[in-house]
């Protein structure tokens, strides 16, 4: 594996572009199937969101759309392009590396066709290696050594380094291409496959919404049914989701009053249903205090006059002065005024 050359291609790169290629290689990439595990839902999508198989980070460059496939031969065929620039690759090099990237690693590189025993030795080279890592800048370092050859007979100005480490740059740049178009695809805002999915289950929510009762929802919030319905099917995506969002508040608004409702009317049946006891009244000890006390003989006295010196010793008891806590002090026999002398 030429690790040399592959540093070499990585060091102009941008931080962001490092950091893509390191999590596709470790297959850590942000995949949905690598997105459905942290996502917390007990079943996650994770289908493809241009052919709909399952989406992992050896998926990028196999998907089988007829988009991507095109994509993979236009880049491809830039890569060509390059490569047939000023006689600056060797002819097998040429010829075979192409094709060995459209095959997608249906088939062995060594095992495509006739070769020299030379290339047949890169070839097998690269074989050891695999294809996907070949897409990711995995290259053996027999290409180096046939290009440097190839290079120095040729009219280029490029030399082996140079060539390898342009070469390395070009591959990455296909799989690179293909994350970008996927990720098109799925968070485009009008017609990525996320929006699309949203789009469809906010029509769906909508047309049950549609069946909703006006007494399912408050009186004041009656008015959301009124829409045309046909009109908010075709409308926006954010006009769609408000409606919803706006429907649902109210059907759960609804629902905790009525709850809240009949919690009420359940306990003040209660209340008025069940008998308490003279205990439970607390009859019982006020009857209690009123023998305590001894009132609860009847009096030989007038009315009148029993009724007029209770008030009075209430009164009386009202406006008595309270002693001031001086006085009281003075007044305890541990004074010492009050102390014989010795």
């Amino acid at each position: 594996m030429d690790w040399e050359h592959l540093d070499l291609a990585l060091r102009n790169k941008t931080d962001m572009y490092k950091i893509w290629r390191s999590k596709q290689h470790s297959g850590f990439c942000g995949t949905r199937v690598q997105v459905g595990r942290y996502s917390g839902d007990t079943s996650p999508d994770e289908r493809c969101p241009n052919c709909g198989r399952r989406e992992t980070a050896g998926h990028l460059m196999l998907c089988p759309d007829e988009s991507r496939t095109k994509l993979l031969g236009e880049t491809v065929e830039d890569l060509i392009t390059w490569m047939s620039r000023n006689d600056q690759t060797d002819p097998e090099i040429l010829y075979w590396i192409p094709k060995y990237i459209l095959t997608r690693g249906d088939k062995p590189l060594s095992m495509m066709g006739f070769m020299s025993p030379r290339f047949r030795a890169l070839a097998a080279s690269q074989d050891l290696i695999g294809w996907r890592e070949f897409t990711e800048g995995h290259i053996s370092t027999h290409f180096y050594e046939i290009q440097s050859f190839h290079l120095a007979m040729s009219s280029s100005y490029l030399n082996g380094e140079d060539w390898t480490k342009q070469f390395i740059s070009k591959v990455m740049q296909i799989t690179h291409s293909q994350w970008i178009f996927r990720n098109f695809s799925l968070h485009d805002k009008k017609h990525g496959y996320l929006r699309n999915k949203k789009a469809d289950e906010i029509l769906h929510l909508i047309t049950e919404l549609s069946e909703v009762a006006p007494e399912e929802v408050p009186e004041d919030s009656q008015f959301l049914l009124e829409i045309n319905f046909t009109e908010l099917k075709n409308a926006h995506l954010e006009t769609q989701t408000y409606w919803t969002l706006a429907m649902d508040a109210a059907i759960k608004a609804k629902a905790l009053e009525s709850a809240h409702g009949a919690r009420a009317k359940q306990m003040r049946r209660r209340l008025n249903t069940k008998i308490a006891s003279r205990t439970k009244l607390g009859i019982t000890a006020v009857e209690q205090q009123i023998r305590k006390d001894g009132m609860h003989r009847a009096s030989s006295r007038p009315d009148g006059a029993w009724a007029q010196d209770t008030t009075q010793g209430t009164l009386d008891n009202l406006l008595q002065k309270r002693p001031h806590p001086a006085s009281i002090m003075g007044n305890l026999k541990s004074n010492k005024r009050f102390r014989k002398p010795d």
